[in-house]
């Protein structure tokens, strides 16, 4: 496949092209919720890590034996009620005493609809003396308070503006490009830069020019007095030389999600010496109109799943129909090759898994 000859080239030269950028450790912490995907769900609707990245969260630790808690559980069904319809608040209930049929019945009759785990682990202070005690997560994923839960209530509006905010500028993006084919990240969206943290997500955005702002970052971090920018240029620097070997890695295996972000990556790092180490992929797959044309659908499913939500179920199945056709469609090329094809059939049997086609493909 000349497309992943080229990939094995570059992989064996992005080493050498990245140290001469000095890349060092990251010095970001991981997203908190990360690990959602395999906890105990005992109520509400299901979400993910990435459902989460660019909100506010207000999570409370509670057990179904305490009675402050109890009493504090209709508070928050308000509170998600009203602020959820937002889209950028969530609430999550943590139940940390012994499960039993009694705490089913307890949600089910004080109309519990938000997320509710049992034992959720999540990184922050354990050393709490005693429940109900509550965290609260900025867009960033950072704790920004905790203590009782109705001390923290207050807290929330405040946030929920400055998340408002963010998104009509378009900073809360970051945390959205993780929903493009080839699974994209914003390189500040799981770090923790303190006070520089929302400046450096306004200041690199996917798919715009960084060049400028990452000279004005190499130049404050030369002060030893400078220790965030000196984070932020370590952080990003890590985070160029694992998503140019991720995505080179993600050519071999599936090309036209990896070009989906290899160009959006490429028109950021324009000018930079990491653009080197995608040169040749980067020509190589421009080159290749079914790379470029499967792309296209990919993105296209994408927009509809971010979409799918929004639509009634009659919109969202014929855009489904839609979609599935265009990839057998595809699939009926005469010059096809076997890997494009088969990224093609995996990417519609996942879209007939979660909404359903009468058609299939051969």
């Amino acid at each position: 496949m000349k497309y992943a000859n080229v990939v094995l080239i570059v992989i064996a030269a992005v080493a050498s092209v990245l140290f001469s950028v000095n890349v060092q450790a990251q010095q970001g912490t991981s997203f908190p919720f990360s690990g959602i995907d395999g906890a105990h769900q005992i109520c509400g609707p299901k979400i993910s890590p990435d459902a989460l990245r660019g909100k506010v969260v207000f999570v409370e630790y509670w057990g179904t034996n305490c009675g402050p808690c109890r009493q504090m559980m209709p508070h928050l069904q308000e509170m998600y009620s009203q602020l959820g319809k937002s889209g950028l608040f969530c609430v999550i209930g943590n139940h940390v005493q012994q499960y039993s049929p009694e705490t089913d019945k307890f949600l089910k009759e004080k109309g519990i609809t938000f997320p509710v785990y049992q034992h959720l682990s999540l990184p922050v202070n354990q050393g709490f003396s005693g429940i109900p005690h509550a965290f609260l997560f900025d867009v960033t994923g950072k704790v920004v308070a905790e203590g009782h839960p109705k001390d923290l209530i207050n807290k929330v509006p405040p946030l929920l503006q400055e998340a408002m905010v963010m998104k009509k500028t378009g900073v809360l993006n970051a945390f959205e490009d993780s929903t493009i084919p080839g699974g994209l990240r914003h390189p500040f969206a799981d770090s923790d830069l303190g006070k520089f943290q929302k400046a450096a997500l306004a200041m690199f955005m996917p798919g715009k020019p960084w060049l400028p702002n990452y000279k004005k970052l190499q130049k404050a971090a030369q002060s030893d007095e400078n220790l965030e920018a000196q984070n932020a240029l370590s952080t990003l620097d890590s985070y160029l030389h694992d998503e140019i070997v991720r995505l080179l890695a993600l050519a071999k295996t599936d090309p036209a999600k990896a070009y989906v972000s290899i160009d959006r990556l490429n028109r950021s790092i324009k000018g930079m010496n990491q653009e080197r180490a995608l040169a040749d992929v980067v020509k190589t797959l421009s080159a290749d109109k079914n790379v470029k044309d499967l792309s296209a659908i990919l993105i296209n499913i994408a927009d509809f799943e971010s979409n799918a939500k929004r639509m009634n179920p009659t919109a969202v199945k014929n855009k489904a129909e839609s979609l599935f056709n265009s990839l057998k469609t595809y699939c009926s090329r005469k010059d096809l090759s076997k890997l494009l094809k088969k990224e093609a059939i995996d990417a519609a049997r996942e879209l007939k898994q979660k909404y359903g086609s009468r058609s299939a493909i051969k």
